[in-house]
C-alpha cells in the first residue's frame, strides 16, 4: 500500500511512502499545519509523487482540497549539518540557498509551502538544472560570503 500523509489547513504533503495499512497520525506532529491525514495512494500516484515539483499541489488536485502556493512566512530553523557545519553562506543565485561548503544547499524558502529540504538546482547539478527554472526562485541580489560560523 502506497500512502500520503497532508495536512489540510493549508494542504501540505507532509510525508509519503509504503507499507502494510496507513500509518499511524499520532507521529506526526506538525500541529503548525493543522491536523493530517493519511490517504492512500496507487503507486503510479507515488511514483509521480517522487518526481513533482509541487507535491502540495499534485495531491490537493487528487483529493479536490484547497491549496494555496504562498503561505505566511514562517521561520526557517537550520538542519543540524547547517548547525554543525564549517563554512557557509547565503552565495546562491538564490537568496533562500545557504551552502554547506562542500555538503549542500538548503533552501530557507519561508513561504513556499512545497520548499525542498536541500536545494536539487545549480550547485546540486553542476549548471545542468538551474536555481532560476525553481518555482520558489527569488534572486540573490546581495550574495553573502562563505564564512566560519564555529
Amino acid at each position: 500500500m502506497h500512502y500520503v500523509i497532508i495536512s489540510l489547513n493549508p494542504t501540505k504533503v507532509l510525508s509519503y511512502g509504503w507499507g502494510i495499512g496507513l500509518p499511524d497520525l499520532t507521529v506526526y506532529p506538525w500541529s503548525s499545519f493543522g491536523p493530517c491525514e493519511a490517504r492512500e495512494i496507487s503507486k503510479e500516484q507515488f511514483n509521480e509523487l517522487i518526481d513533482s515539483e509541487r507535491p502540495s499541489k499534485t495531491v490537493a488536485e487528487w483529493f479536490g482540497v484547497p491549496y494555496q502556493e504562498r503561505i505566511p512566512e514562517q521561520r526557517g530553523y537550520p538542519s543540524l549539518v547547517e548547525v554543525f557545519a564549517g563554512e557557509q553562506g547565503f552565495d546562491q543565485p538564490c537568496r533562500f540557498g545557504n551552502h554547506v561548503g562542500g555538503h549542500a544547499v538548503y533552501c530557507h524558502n519561508g513561504w513556499w509551502i512545497d520548499a525542498p529540504r536541500k536545494c536539487r538546482r545549480t550547485w546540486f547539478t553542476g549548471g545542468e538544472v538551474r536555481d532560476e527554472d525553481c518555482p520558489g526562485f527569488e534572486p540573490n541580489v546581495a550574495p553573502g560570503p562563505m564564512r566560519r560560523l564555529l
